[in-house]
């Protein structure tokens, strides 16, 4: 109805017009031509009304989408803001606290909390000895200078995390994810790391002394100048990996695999190469390697050894 209003006021606004300077032959003519014009116009107001209203909708989400955004980003400032004894009473309610602060916090040895979410938390500087935090989840967690000494993480997930100067002495990582974590001078002594993927990890000048590396991954992994003396690291793959200077003096390899490893200047001082893979090890300049345990010993140029 209101589109058949609106071509009859065209119609007579052009026959008003038309009347006072065309022929009445034109007229009929330009009659016609009303009725292919109307449309077109009708066409134009609804692209127009269509492009008005999108364009106030699209603007109304993005209003809603920014008040939605900085109520989060207001959450998380107001849960930084928490002090670590805040944090602390969240974590042993709930067993959460993401993002929380806990620097430097303490927790009581032989504490359960089993499972819980502590991804992105600050700990840096806290005291988590002989805590039990089998399988939480520490992704990204700052654990700069913590002491985990004897501390329980059992299949935890440290990924990203910051390890920097973190004590894990007699610590279980047993079954632990570590990828992309820093362990720059972590304290690694008689650790239990027993078949964890630690390929293409950073341990240069770490302190192993004494760790339980049963079947653990270093392939490729950086061990220049770490301390793996006393280790046991039966059946482990250093495939690839850089032990520049490292310390295997004492240390169990039977049945691992160092071929393309870089063993320059590493000391062998009674290590146990029994069953070892050393294909195109790079072995020169190594110390004490005549002291070391050889039985069926794959060298470098293919040949066994035993003795």
């Amino acid at each position: 109805m209101v589109n058949l209003n609106r071509k009859r006021q065209i119609q007579t606004s052009l026959i008003m017009y038309l009347r006072l300077n065309v022929t009445q032959e034109k007229i009929t003519k330009l009659k016609k031509m009303a009725y292919i014009i109307s449309p077109i116009i009708l066409i134009s107001l609804i692209f127009s009304l269509f492009y008005t209203y999108s364009t106030q909708d699209a603007k109304k989400s993005k209003e809603v989408l920014t008040l939605q955004q900085n109520s989060s980003r207001k959450a998380q400032q107001q849960q930084i803001q928490k002090s670590p004894e805040e944090s602390l009473q969240k974590l042993l309610q709930t067993g959460q606290c993401i993002k929380c602060n806990l620097q430097g916090i303490q927790l009581e040895e032989n504490l359960y909390v089993e499972g819980a979410n502590l991804a992105g938390a600050n700990l840096k500087g806290a005291n988590l000895a002989g805590v039990n935090l089998t399988r939480a989840n520490l992704r990204g967690a700052n654990l700069i200078n913590a002491n985990l000494t004897g501390t329980n993480l059992i299949r935890a997930n440290l990924a990203g995390a910051n390890l920097s100067r973190a004590n894990l002495t007699n610590a279980n990582l047993t079954g632990v994810r570590l990828q992309g974590a820093n362990v720059t001078n972590v304290t690694f002594i008689r650790v239990n790391l027993t078949g964890v993927n630690l390929s293409g990890i950073n341990f240069g000048g770490v302190d192993l002394n004494g760790a339980h590396l049963e079947r653990v991954n270093f392939l490729g992994a950086n061990l220049r100048g770490a301390n793996l003396s006393n280790t046991y690291l039966f059946s482990s793959n250093l495939s690839g990996a850089n032990l520049q200077n490292a310390d295997l003096s004492m240390s169990h390899l039977s049945y691992s695999d160092l071929s393309n490893t870089d063993l320059r200047s590493v000391d062998f001082y009674k290590t146990n190469l029994s069953h070892t893979n050393l294909t195109n090890a790079k072995i020169w300049g190594s110390k004490n390697l005549p002291l070391a345990k050889f039985h069926q010993t794959i060298m470098p140029n293919g040949s066994i050894k035993n003795r």
